[in-house]
């Protein structure tokens, strides 16, 4: 199951992140959380705002934790089972999303705790993070 669990990750960052930055050991670059799987999870909801997809999160209490400009993306999963000892490749592709473009997390009380730009799955430009009653706690330019 981890080696299920490790290809599709890889598999994921392959197709959402520029794996260029990961081989060069720039992993903060990309977030593997960018990429959402939301077919079973009442928590998320994709909506579309104009031409523009948008991924919103929410707590059990219906809060909104985050929400997101996404773009849609094809997932190849590969996993391999090991049938009468024959090791047999298995390949699925899926639609899913990736954060591309403004991103907007919040804190319970409803005030903004990060924001920033994805393109792609990996931060780019300037995130700002702030601390519960809104003043500016850290800066970083991607």
């Amino acid at each position: 199951m981890r080696k299920y669990l490790l290809l599709c990750s890889i598999a994921l960052l392959e197709f959402c992140c520029n794996t260029k930055n990961i081989l060069q050991g720039i992993p903060e670059v990309c977030d593997p959380s960018s990429i959402c799987s939301f077919e079973s999870d009442p928590n998320r909801e994709l909506i579309r705002v104009g031409h523009q997809l948008v991924l919103n999160t929410y707590s059990a209490e219906r809060m909104l934790q985050s929400s997101g400009e996404v773009e849609e993306i094809v997932v190849k999963e590969v996993s391999y089972v090991l049938i009468e000892k024959e090791k047999i490749q298995k390949v699925n592709y899926r639609i899913s999303v990736c954060y591309h473009g403004l991103y907007k997390e919040f804190y319970p009380n409803g005030m903004l705790k990060r924001m920033g730009k994805y393109k792609h799955g990996c931060y780019v430009g300037k995130w700002r993070e702030f601390d519960e009653n809104g003043v500016l706690k850290s800066f970083r330019a991607y």
